[in-house]
């Protein structure tokens, strides 16, 4: 699947439209790239991590952004497929991996996390 916009640049024919059963639904798409994006001015930063399976942890996590002003707009949890209980955590920030503040507060995040993966910036869109 892939967005209107994607069938104009590439000349495809659109089979069905508004198949979503919720009005709310949003489907995110994602581009790879070999090399990190610029800075924009207007960017997230998603990253993927893991924490200890303890009370607190999951505070302890997120404390970093709050304390440093960056925004999560959005965290998500999906069990981990070879460990019962332990839960792997998608989360978006506002910011670059380039700020100053974000790669401050990423090492702190680090420190805190079991296992961390920064998958990068990109700029934000609408």
């Amino acid at each position: 699947m892939a967005s209107s916009v994607a069938a104009d640049i590439y000349s495809l024919d659109i089979l069905a439209r508004a198949i979503q059963n919720a009005e709310q639904n949003v489907t995110r798409f994602l581009i790879l790239a070999k090399s990190p994006g610029a800075r924009t001015g207007r960017d997230k930063t998603s990253i993927i991590a893991t924490t200890e399976n303890v009370p607190g942890a999951l505070f302890s996590l997120m404390e970093p952004f709050a304390v440093n002003g960056i925004n999560m707009t959005k965290i998500e949890s999906r069990p981990m497929k070879d460990e019962a209980w332990a839960y792997v955590f998608f989360i978006d920030l506002e910011g670059h991996l380039e700020d100053e503040k974000m790669e401050r507060t990423l090492d702190e995040v680090r420190q805190r996390s079991r296992w961390l993966k920064v998958l990068g910036s990109y700029p934000q869109v609408d």
